[in-house]
């Protein structure tokens, strides 16, 4: 089996930002980029494919997925994404390269051809 808790941190961390700190490899994220296949949502690698599920992220994360659901408010907003993309990437995405507090994958490979 493939060892992907750095995937799935780097795929988290874009995310959840209240987790935990991640430090951002860019090597990884532009091998993950190139690597996506958005009309399968999984991953090819030289061994096959790699799809992340739910239960993959509570797993790596330690999340319980017993009891009631969690909801409400998140701390996430554009303004923290924003930050943090200036601080890992040293560019940050426009509003319309995001979707809540969430960042397209389109945007993650543009800046990879840029870089």
């Amino acid at each position: 089996m493939i060892e992907l808790k750095s995937i799935y941190d780097l795929s988290v961390s874009l995310h959840v930002f209240q987790i935990g700190v991640v430090q951002c490899q860019k090597a990884l994220v532009n091998a993950l980029v190139e690597r996506w296949y958005p009309n399968t949502h999984t991953f090819h690698f030289s061994v096959g494919e790699c799809a992340v599920t739910l239960e993959d992220v509570a797993v790596i994360l330690g999340l319980p997925t017993d009891g009631l659901p969690v909801t409400g408010m998140t701390m996430s907003s554009f303004k923290t994404l924003e930050v943090e993309c200036l601080q890992q990437f040293g560019v940050a995405p426009r509003k319309s390269d995001c979707r809540a507090s969430c960042i397209k994958l389109t945007w993650l490979r543009d800046l990879k051809e840029r870089l």
